[in-house]
């Protein structure tokens, strides 16, 4: 995406949206075992289902990213607008871009880049990813986000709330696992930090210091437990390696680690690790094709 402004917005949110996917995957799968999922924008309603069971939950288009011309369009935009009604909730987009002077979420079309050599399909899925973690920075940690596949090589993102599914509240284990899996696409982990504190009650992000050339980022959560990634970056500012480690506080008993104050295992070097910044998904099929690309 050429615009800084649409980019620094989602790397707000980028380690909660991380997280809560792969928690939203494995919850579905807990109760689901293998499912598939359908969406019915007209109805705002996204629904997972196995061979005897079905969840649904309130979803509302946020935006669709075309294949041809290689653009997004906002869900509140007069194209998308005339193709599957009006919503408030896409409104909010544009009033949070306009309160705060972003750009991207006051257009209603903008164009994202294709670097020469990169597989679309690739693009289009981190763009519509992007969006979602928008989303989380607008609507804030109760929505979730889901991206789909709208036909002619086009994704869609809707913002998901309401479904009857409790996920597992947000641990700095499991987010240790989100930056060791989305270390690859972060541009300052210092920044995603501070989303994760924004979203989360009691939890406070450190201003970043330099240390033998890396740079060292903390995150505590709200029982004082910290979680601390030291990065080194290569000349690009790309980072090129990654460890973590946590340090005891006082965590809830029920979720008092076994060893407290061990620290979690040093991440392998991201270009050796084979980062992939879009998180795992279960077995999908099947969409109702509301647009096209």
């Amino acid at each position: 995406m050429n615009r800084p402004d649409f980019r620094r917005t989602a790397q707000h949110t980028a380690l909660f949206a991380v997280e809560r996917q792969v928690a939203l995957d494995a919850a579905l799968t807990e109760a689901l075992g293998e499912y598939r999922w359908d969406l019915d924008l007209a109805a705002h309603a996204l629904t997972f289902r196995s061979e005897d069971r079905a969840l649904s939950g309130r979803a509302d288009l946020l935006a669709s990213v075309a294949a041809r011309p290689a653009t997004l369009l906002w869900a509140w935009s007069s194209q998308l607008v005339d193709l599957v009604g009006p919503d408030p909730l896409a409104e909010r987009l544009r009033e949070h871009g306009t309160a705060h002077s972003l750009p991207a979420l006051t257009a209603e079309e903008i164009d994202y880049d294709l670097p020469e050599g990169q597989d679309q399909r690739e693009v289009i899925a981190e763009v519509a990813h992007e969006v979602g973690r928008i989303g989380l920075e607008v609507f804030g940690p109760e929505a979730l986000y889901y991206t789909f596949p709208a036909g002619g090589g086009s994704r869609g993102c809707v913002l998901l709330r309401d479904l009857p599914l409790e996920l597992p509240p947000v641990r700095l284990e499991s987010i240790a696992t989100a930056l060791g899996r989305s270390a690859a696409m972060l541009d300052d982990i210092g920044w995603a930090f501070d989303g994760l504190a924004r979203l989360l009650p009691g939890w406070q992000a450190q201003p970043g210091r330099a240390a033998d050339g890396a740079s060292v980022d903390v995150i505590a959560d709200a029982q004082g437990r910290r979680l601390s990634a030291t990065s080194t970056l290569d000349e690009h500012g790309r980072i090129t390696r990654l460890s973590v480690t946590i340090e005891a506080g006082e965590p809830p008993m029920e979720e008092r680690p076994e060893a407290a104050g061990a620290a979690v295992p040093a991440q392998a070097p991201v270009e050796d690790q084979g980062v992939d910044p879009a998180p795992r998904r279960g077995p999908f099929a099947g969409i109702r094709r509301l647009f096209g690309a």
